[in-house]
């Protein structure tokens, strides 16, 4: 025997199907919100960390680079300690962020505030050392921009010993006691410093000299040799009494190494004329005076070679000293020439511009009568404009008179009178029209006759204007003549 399912328990069943399903997919996509939620929660928490733990690395970086490890050694190793407790933390998510949360992240950023704090102080104590030991600091700048560090490294880390004992003073509240100490640090300093600046200044010189001394230039030309000696003495005192006077340490030092080269010189002639042979001699003295002649031959081409040497000699410098006083008055004249013809040049650029002024003027003012001829002409259309509007106007009344006196024709006395009556109304009215008329064509011909005027005046000023633009140039071509004239004085 079939069992039957009654329709009623069967929709009871396919309705309670229908519930279990979507309250399935409503708890899944739910359970979808919340894991996305949680995921970006975890995101937001591992980026806070990350940034402030590059934020901290990067503050330490640039500290580093102001040296703040030599003002407080201490806090900075504190600060450093606390700086890796918080990377510790963060290497626990930093390649996995979904394990970063709330809590994990509040660690990290209070282990970093500890750290923040210990460099604070840290340049607070920086702050204050270099405010009382401003001295010291600004050598100790000079010599690291000297690369005295590389240069001179043992004498250089000596004196960023003792800077550092000057700090710890202070860090002890010994303030007084570090300010009497750094006047032992400071003469060290400004000894390393010169001698950074004597091997960068003084090197070529040096070089001279030891080239000099091997090959045993004081006896060959004693007198040269110590004048050199004393010049590269004296380059040395400047920069041992100032090693910051760039300016005097480069002249000392460069009249020093003119005098060295001068001596090396010298010493090479000594030495070939030691080596000259006596019967020599007259050769060595016929070149001498063949090399005088040529000079003498160059300046005013005079043989002196009939006078003393030493004559010779004095002759020459007589004749350099003429030639020179010669030379200064020619470049004095050529001066006072260039000043004329810059003078002249002003005056004609002055002379152009006010030409050039005078005709704009000139013209400014047509353009001002040309827009008043246009206005009164604008004035003139819109009277006959006016003019042409009453004459329709009277010839329509007087069509409407015509039309008027057709119908009183045909009325009575009555009607005549009144007819008479309106005729006379419309006579004063075509009177005063025709006054009106009259005064148009008064008015009219007052402004015909203004404008012929008014271009009499303006054909006036166009001549005026030609005339003046023939002067100028007329002007311009006598100025050029004479620059010319001036330019061939000059010339000769």
């Amino acid at each position: 025997m079939k069992t039957l399912i009654s329709p009623k328990y069967f929709f009871y069943v396919f309705f309670l199907t229908i519930i279990i399903t979507l309250t399935g997919c409503q708890s899944t996509s739910e359970k979808f919100v919340e894991n996305q939620q949680l995921t970006q929660q975890q995101n937001e928490q591992f980026l806070i960390a990350k940034t402030a733990i590059e934020k901290l690395e990067q503050e330490f970086k640039e500290a580093d680079e102001q040296n703040i490890s030599l003002f407080a050694p201490n806090i900075v190793d504190k600060f450093k300690d606390k700086k890796a407790d918080a990377e510790d933390k963060f290497d626990v998510i930093r390649f996995a962020p979904h394990k970063a949360t709330e809590s994990k992240t509040n660690r990290i950023l209070f282990d970093i505030s500890k750290a923040r704090q210990y460099l604070k102080q840290a340049f607070l104590i920086k702050d204050s050392a270099e405010q009382l030991l401003s001295e010291s600091f600004s050598k100790i700048k000079r010599l690291k921009t000297l690369k005295a560090d590389k240069l001179y490294a043992k004498e250089f880390k000596k004196s960023q010993q003792k800077i550092a004992a000057l700090i710890v003073l202070i860090t002890e509240g010994n303030q007084a006691k570090a300010l009497e100490q750094q006047a032992k640090v400071l003469p060290l300093l400004n000894s390393i410093e010169i001698k950074v600046v004597k091997d960068t200044e003084l090197k070529e010189l040096r070089g001279l000299l030891s080239t000099l001394k091997k090959s045993k230039t004081n006896k060959i030309a004693p007198i040269s040799y110590q004048k050199a000696i004393g010049l590269s003495q004296t380059a040395e005192s400047v920069i041992s009494t100032n090693p910051r006077d760039t300016v005097e340490i480069k002249k000392s030092v460069s009249i020093a190494i003119f005098e060295a080269k001068h001596t090396q010189n010298i010493a090479i002639a000594a030495r070939n004329l030691i080596a000259i042979d006596k019967d020599d001699y007259e050769k060595y003295i016929l070149n001498f005076e063949n090399k005088l002649n040529s000079v003498s031959d160059a300046l005013q081409g005079i043989d002196l070679r009939d006078q003393v040497i030493s004559e010779q000699t004095t002759s020459l410098v007589l004749q350099g000293k003429r030639l020179n006083s010669q030379l200064a008055q020619q470049a004095q004249k050529i001066v006072e020439l260039e000043i004329l013809l810059t003078n002249k040049n002003k005056l004609i650029k002055t002379a152009s511009k006010d030409k050039d002024s005078y005709a704009t003027i000139i013209q400014n003012k047509l353009l001002s009568k040309s827009k008043q001829i246009t206005q009164q002409t604008a004035q003139l259309n819109t009277l006959t404009q006016t003019k042409l509007s009453l004459e329709q106007q009277i010839i329509t009344a007087n069509t409407k008179i015509a039309l008027s006196l057709q119908k009183l024709e045909q009325t009575t006395y009555q009607h005549d009178l009144i007819l008479a009556k309106n005729e006379l109304s419309v006579e004063k009215k075509q009177l005063e029209f025709d006054k009106k008329i009259q005064s148009l064509k008064a008015a009219l011909t007052k402004i015909k006759a203004d404008n012929l005027a008014k271009n009499k005046k303006i054909t006036l000023l166009t001549k005026k204007i030609a005339d003046l633009n023939d002067d100028k140039t007329q002007a311009i071509q006598k100025i050029t003549s004479q620059k010319q004239i001036q330019e061939k004085e000059v010339n000769k």
